[in-house]
């Protein structure tokens, strides 16, 4: 569904009131949410053999209704990212994915989406294409004809288009001199010399405009390596009839040999890295890499991770760098595993020049103390901690942007507040 876009740069809002309409300042309730005594949420998680719907070319489809907001989100996942074929491939499949079908001109495919009201991106990750389109429940079912075209036959071109980027950077910012560049430099470090890591040349990229990226759909996106996730305000049984129309005549083809990569070096001790950026601002990411979990403590991994930092109020980093301290406005974990190579535990925060050496200090502290009684058990201590200790980072006079990596062999250990 439709979510607000969650970023480690600084949001400035301006309010404008018109006069007689708003109420006394004295009026506002500055109850802490943590004492709101808000009632528990009474959702259950949907059997996925209840909505499961497949088809006779073998597509996979989760179709589930959610009447909370009248919108309809279309996501598609193929098997199939950066680290797969040859470099640049899948790159220039995103950018193909993002100027929409064949059939229509980007100009078309954008004036579409933009009668729609819709919310179109693509996502191209080392395993991984994600396509997602986000719509009002009215334009539902035209908007999943423009879907399924636009993943069977995407606009390549072979001219000199770009290839890569991240279809929500606006614009006119210096993306290098933000939280983004930081969380690049992580994972080029982390993953420097691994298949997760490499970089296309200009000429495989060339390669792989001039046919290499068309071979690539060809093989990776068929009905086998596709899941699809439908979710939104509407009638199940028209779902499923309005997926199978929109799906029934994709060609089958046999799913692609899916191969899995290695673990990163674990030779290179701790590094800090540091750049100077031209924003009163400096901008952390710290992290290691996740060896494959075993599908059994996925749970156990995301309990530790919502207990530690995820994106909450009550998140130990969260308390532990705001509320204690008030060095930021945001410092949480991103856990990302992956299933077919090694993935990433990172920690991103951001603040003023002058707190980045305590927010890293801070952020070390909470993740290597120990579990309160009784939690160590639900969570069974899932959380790589790597030996060595941590070099201090220094105050930048200005802005930075640090990616703090660690690639240390290590051991797993408890962690708490």
């Amino acid at each position: 569904m439709r979510t607000l876009a969650r970023s480690g740069l600084p949001t400035v809002a301006v309010l404008l009131t018109a006069a007689g309409l708003a109420g006394p300042v004295d009026a506002q309730d500055y109850t802490h949410p943590r004492e709101m005594d808000l009632p528990a949420s009474e959702f259950e998680r949907p059997d996925p053999d209840d909505i499961r719907l497949t088809l006779d070319n073998g597509l996979v489809a989760y179709v589930a209704e959610d009447h909370r907001a009248p919108l309809v989100t279309f996501t598609a996942f193929v098997a199939g990212g950066t680290a797969d074929r040859e470099p640049g491939e899948a790159s220039v499949v995103g950018a193909a994915l993002r100027r929409g079908p064949a059939s229509m001109s980007r100009g078309d495919f954008r004036a579409a989406l933009d009668e729609m009201a819709a919310d179109y991106s693509v996502s191209v990750s080392h395993e991984e294409i994600e396509v997602t389109l986000d719509v009002p429940a009215e334009d539902a079912w035209a908007a999943l004809q423009l879907f399924a075209a636009t993943l069977r036959e995407p606009a390549f071109e072979t001219g000199d288009a770009p290839a890569g980027g991240r279809t929500t950077r606006a614009e006119g910012i210096d993306w290098d001199s933000s939280i983004a560049g930081a969380i690049d430099a992580f994972q080029a470090h982390l993953f420097d010399g691994h298949p997760y890591g490499r970089v296309p040349s200009a000429e495989e990229l060339g390669a792989a405009r001039r046919g290499g990226a068309q071979s690539f759909h060809g093989r990776y996106f068929v009905p086998a390596n596709t899941v699809l996730a439908i979710a939104g305000d509407f009638d199940v049984a028209a779902a499923r009839r309005q997926t199978e129309a929109a799906f029934a005549s994709w060609p089958a083809g046999g799913r692609p040999d899916l191969a899995e990569h290695p673990a990163v070096r674990t030779s290179t001790p701790r590094q800090v890295l540091q750049a100077n950026a031209e924003k009163l601002q400096g901008w952390v990411v710290i992290g290691h890499e996740l060896p494959m979990v075993p599908a059994d403590e996925r749970a156990a991994l995301d309990v530790m991770n919502y207990i530690l930092g995820a994106y909450h109020l009550d998140a130990r980093l969260f308390r532990a760098a705001r509320e204690l301290r008030g060095l930021t406005n945001d410092n949480s974990a991103f856990l990302e595993p992956s299933v077919r190579g090694p993935g990433t535990y990172s920690f991103h925060t951001y603040g003023r020049p002058e707190a980045v050496r305590l927010l890293v200090d801070v952020t070390f502290r909470v993740r290597s103390c120990s579990w309160p009684r009784g939690r160590s058990r639900t969570a069974r201590g899932l959380r790589r901690t790597p030996r060595g200790r941590t070099r201090p980072v220094p105050t930048p006079a200005s802005g930075s942007t640090t990616a703090t990596t660690t690639r240390a062999s290590g051991t797993w250990t408890k962690c708490g507040r």
